[in-house]
């Protein structure tokens, strides 16, 4: 595994994932929105950070997409969130 993708509207969240990860030798590339993350998680990676806040299409449809699309559906996608209160539930 040695290719991330941050999927996170706010620069600064998406700076600091950035920045451990390339830490940790990973090659990371961020994208803004959900359809970018989407096209981006098209091309091939190994891991996708997701923030659920984003604009336009959120984070858990953004996870669900991911999930039923065959090229992508075994990517590991880990959730990160400011939010406390949102209850996270994924299906695909």
């Amino acid at each position: 595994m040695n290719r991330a993708l941050v999927i996170a509207y706010d620069c600064d969240i998406a700076e600091a994932i950035t920045y451990q990860l390339d830490k940790a030798g990973l090659s990371v590339k961020v994208a803004r929105t959900g359809e970018e993350g989407l096209e981006a998680a098209r091309k091939g990676v190994d891991l996708v950070l997701l923030d659920l806040n984003l604009p336009g299409m959120d984070g858990l449809e953004v996870c669900r997409m991911i999930r039923r699309q065959n090229g992508t559906s075994h990517v590991p996608v880990i959730i990160v969130s400011a939010h406390t209160d949102v209850p996270i539930t994924v299906s695909a």
